[in-house]
C-alpha cells in the first residue's frame, strides 16, 4: 500500500497547488470555498450554482472563468474522493476498490492539467511503478493504470465519439450518456448500404459539474459485428460540417468501404475508434445484442441437423458413446435455447420438461448455461409470484411456483430471488391467516394450499407458521 499512498499524497499536493494558484485571483479564502462546494455536490442546479457565486460575490466571473472555478472545485472533490476508506481494504492493487480510487486521482490529474497547464501524470506513475501487482494481467501499478485506469478518463469529445458510435444502434443515443453531460444534438443522418450503416453528426456537449462544453463532429461507419471505425473532431465549423457530411454521404452512396473510411479520415481525423470506445454500459448492450444476433444465426443454421438426428445423439449419449465435444456443444446449445424459451413462453411451465433437461445435464450430456438459465429462472418465478398477487388463493400458481424452485434445485441454479422473497412475505401477511382459517374450519382444498405455502416458505427461506 505505501507506494500508492506515496503516488495519491504526490497528486494531493500537486492539486493543493493548482487550487490556491487557480483561486488567488477571485479569493482570500479558497479553503473556505472548497468547503461550501458541498451545497452545489448536492444540487447540481443552475440555481444552486448562482446561490453559490453570489454568496461568494463571484457572479461577476466571466463564462470562461466560471469553468476553470468548477474544474478547480472538483479536482478538490477528486483530491478527496481518492482517499475514500474502502480504497484501502485490497489483496491486491488490481483490485477493483484501488482501481476506483486510482481513477479519482486519474480525473483530478486532468482537471490539474487544464487548470494549471501542469502534468503530474509522468511523475505520479513513477512513483506507482513501485507498486507490486499480484494479478499476472499487470506489471506493477503503473501497468494497471496506463492498461485499466487511463482508458477510462473522459473528455467532452470522448463523450462526443461514443454518442456518434451508439447512435449506429441506438435510437437516442443521449439516454445512454452518463447523467454529468448534455447532449444537444444539432444534426444527424443515419444510412443503411446493404449491410454497412453510417452515421453523421454534429453535437453540443456540455458538463454539468464544470459547465464546460464542446462541439463535435463525428462519422462512423459499421460494416457488420464488430467491424466498426469512426472518426471525430472538435475543431469543425458548422459550415465546414455540412460540406465533409454531403462529401462522405456521396461516397458511401457510390463507393467502397475502404473509400468511406479515407474520406471520413480525411475530412474528420484518423478513423481509430471502434467499439470499444463506447461507454461500459452501452457497450454491453450493444455487444450483447450483436452476440443475440449471432446465436440466432448459429440457431437457424444448427436446428435443422438436430430436428433430423437429435433424437439419435441423445440416445448415443444415454448408451455412454462419447460424441465430439463439438456436437456435444451444439446439442446443449439447443437443449439450453428451447428451456430458455420454454421459461419465457406464457402460461403454465412445462415442469415436466424441466425434469427431463435436468436428469439429461445432471446424467453429463451437455453442459448448463447457468447465467442465463438463473435469469430465466428468477424472471418467471417473479411473474407468477406477481400473478399470485393478483390472485391469491390459487392453489395452481402456488403448485407452479414450487414447481419451478425444484426445478431450479434439481439445475444447481442460484436464481435472484430476493424480489421474489418480498413478494411472497407480503402474500403471507395478506392471504395466509385466511387460509389458516378455512383450513381450521376443515375445508380441504386450504389445507392443501396451506401446506403448498409452508413448502414455498421452505424453499424461499421465508416463515410461514401454520
Amino acid at each position: 500500500r505505501a507506494p500508492l499512498r506515496e503516488a495519491l499524497d504526490f497528486a494531493r499536493k500537486g492539486f493543493v497547488s493548482a487550487f490556491e494558484q487557480a483561486l488567488r485571483p477571485w479569493t482570500d479564502d479558497p479553503w473556505g470555498l472548497r468547503d461550501d462546494y458541498i451545497t452545489v455536490f448536492l444540487d447540481r442546479s443552475d440555481l444552486a450554482r448562482n446561490t453559490f457565486l453570489q454568496e461568494h460575490e463571484l457572479q461577476s466571473l466571466s463564462a470562461g472563468e466560471c469553468v476553470k472555478l468548477w474544474k478547480s472545485l472538483e479536482m478538490q472533490r477528486m483530491g478527496n474522493l481518492m482517499y475514500t476508506s474502502c480504497g484501502w481494504f485490497f489483496d491486491d492493487i488490481a483490485g477493483i476498490e484501488s482501481v476506483q480510487i486510482l481513477l479519482y486521482a486519474a480525473r483530478g490529474m486532468q482537471l490539474a492539467r487544464e487548470v494549471s497547464g501542469e502534468d503530474l501524470e509522468p511523475a505520479f506513475l513513477e512513483i506507482l511503478e513501485k507498486a507490486p501487482c499480484s494479478d499476472p494481467g499487470y506489471d506493477n501499478g503503473r501497468d494497471l493504470y496506463e492498461k485499466r485506469v487511463r482508458p477510462a478518463v473522459l473528455d467532452l469529445l470522448r463523450v462526443g465519439i461514443h454518442y456518434g458510435i451508439a447512435a449506429l444502434f441506438l435510437d437516442d443515443p443521449g439516454e445512454d450518456s452518463p447523467s454529468a453531460f448534455e447532449i444537444e444534438r444539432e444534426a444527424f443522418e443515419r444510412r443503411d448500404r446493404g449491410h454497412d450503416r453510417l452515421s453523421l453528426g454534429r453535437n453540443r456537449i456540455r458538463s454539468r459539474l464544470t459547465g464546460e462544453a464542446l462541439v463535435t463532429s463525428f462519422s462512423a461507419l459499421y460494416q457488420g459485428e464488430h467491424r466498426l471505425r469512426a472518426s471525430a473532431t472538435s475543431e469543425m465549423s458548422e459550415e465546414g460540417f455540412r460540406a465533409a457530411s454531403a462529401e462522405i454521404l456521396k461516397t458511401f452512396q457510390a463507393q467502397g468501404v475502404s473509400d468511406v473510411l479515407a474520406c471520413q479520415s480525411r475530412l474528420l481525423g484518423p478513423a481509430r475508434y471502434t467499439l470499444q470506445h463506447l461507454f461500459k454500459d452501452t457497450k454491453r448492450r450493444v455487444v450483447q445484442s450483436l452476440l443475440d444476433a449471432a446465436l440466432q444465426a448459429f440457431e437457424t443454421s444448427v436446428r435443422p441437423f438436430y430436428a433430423r438426428h437429435g433424437e439419435f445423439v441423445r440416445a448415443a449419449q444415454k448408451m455412454n458413446v462419447p460424441l465430439p465435444d463439438s456436437l456435444a456443444a451444439a446439442v446443449g446449445f439447443l437443449r439450453n435455447r428451447d428451456v430458455l424459451r420454454r421459461l419465457e413462453k406464457a402460461g403454465s411451465p412445462d415442469l415436466e420438461m424441466l425434469g427431463d433437461f435436468a436428469a439429461e445435464v445432471r446424467d453429463g450430456l451437455y453442459p448448463l448455461e447457468k447465467a442465463a438459465l438463473s435469469h430465466a429462472f428468477s424472471s418467471r418465478i417473479l411473474s407468477l409470484k406477481d400473478a399470485l398477487t393478483e390472485d391469491p388463493g390459487s392453489k395452481i400458481l402456488l403448485e407452479q411456483i414450487g414447481g419451478l424452485l425444484d426445478a431450479a434445485g434439481w439445475l444447481s441454479l442460484q436464481p435472484e430471488l430476493w424480489k421474489s422473497q418480498n413478494l411472497f412475505l407480503a402474500w403471507v401477511s395478506s392471504a395466509v391467516p385466511t387460509i389458516r382459517d378455512q383450513a381450521g374450519a376443515g375445508q380441504r382444498d386450504a389445507l392443501e394450499r396451506l401446506k403448498l405455502a409452508k413448502r414455498l416458505g421452505d424453499l424461499l427461506s421465508v416463515e410461514v407458521r401454520g
